[in-house]
């Protein structure tokens, strides 16, 4: 495979980080957003080179993509996002898809986009989404392929694991979990919820932007295993702190947990990762979630 240039917003975090040690590994040239001097710094420290600014800095983004032969925009508000704060992060983030879209018009280039797979009414990657917010996103970015741009949405399982990083949607459960007494799903916690090694995760960025094997306008899903129920998720949760695992109301939940955590407690479906598969070749091999849990800090006494 040929050397490209490709820049990466998000490029400090979990993902982000991955990302660009694949990318580097395979000799690509990587240009990374820097909001802070510790991001610099550490995206520098990774093999990047350095575009400061935020994702709210709409010419920043657009001058990088511009330069760059492909693009994954990882970067998002979760600090909005957990506040509950929804409408500020899917407004900022629509702006700054159209900055890193626009230069890229008609040039044929890469642009993928990070989404997730929680509210998708089905399992394969055609599936529709009920909610609106990163959905509409999707399909804003979708809708540049018609416009000359191979434009692709990665989405993410719920939770992606892995080395550097412990998973809030399983963290902050698990606090409330020792600090109550007592573990919680809701109503019968049959909703499910995929799972990626943030390696894998990566791969598929990676094989998405510099390989554009998938079709222009796919929807990618980012997952390995298709779903764990959040009632046996809890249960190992309660097993590790030794409290019992029990079911509580919607309304409880919005009561126990931030906003996020309580929406999430609810969401979820099985999901298959065939067609993403057999586009671009993508084979997981990470260890599995559980694997992984089993290292969490906060399980220990």
């Amino acid at each position: 495979m040929s050397s490209i240039k490709v820049f990466v917003t998000g490029g400090s975090g979990h993902v982000g980080t991955a990302v660009i040690k694949s990318l580097v590994s395979k000799g690509h040239v990587v240009t990374a957003l820097a909001r802070s001097d510790a991001s610099a710094a550490y995206v520098a420290g990774l093999g990047a080179k350095l575009v400061r600014g935020t994702q709210t800095d709409l010419d920043v983004l657009s001058a990088a993509a511009a330069a760059a032969d492909a693009v994954i925009h990882l970067s998002y508000n979760h600090e909005a996002m957990f506040r509950g704060e929804m409408a500020q992060a899917f407004a900022e983030d629509a702006a700054a898809i159209d900055a890193l879209a626009a230069p890229l018009v008609g040039t044929g280039k890469a642009l993928c986009v990070a989404s997730g797979v929680l509210g998708a009414t089905g399992a394969d990657e055609y599936a529709i989404k009920e909610h609106a917010g990163r959905y509409l996103a999707e399909l804003q970015t979708k809708a540049y392929a018609a416009r000359g741009v191979h434009a692709t949405v990665v989405r993410l399982a719920p939770v992606v694991h892995g080395p550097g990083k412990e998973h809030a949607f399983i963290t902050i459960p698990a606090s409330v979990a020792r600090a109550m007494s007592e573990a919680a799903y809701v109503g019968d916690g049959a909703n499910a919820w995929a799972a990626v090694h943030v390696d894998d995760a990566a791969e598929l960025f990676v094989l998405a932007a510099t390989t554009r094997g998938a079709p222009a306008g796919a929807t990618l899903n980012g997952v390995d295993e298709p779903g764990f129920t959040t009632r046996r998720i809890t249960e190992f949760i309660g097993a590790k702190l030794g409290v019992p695992a029990k079911s509580i109301s919607k309304q409880d939940a919005a009561a126990r947990w931030p906003v996020m955590i309580a929406w999430v407690m609810t969401e979820g479906v099985p999901i298959s990762n065939d067609k993403t598969k057999a586009w671009l070749g993508w084979k997981p091999t990470g260890p599995g979630l559980f694997e992984d849990l089993e290292t969490y800090s906060c399980f220990k006494q």
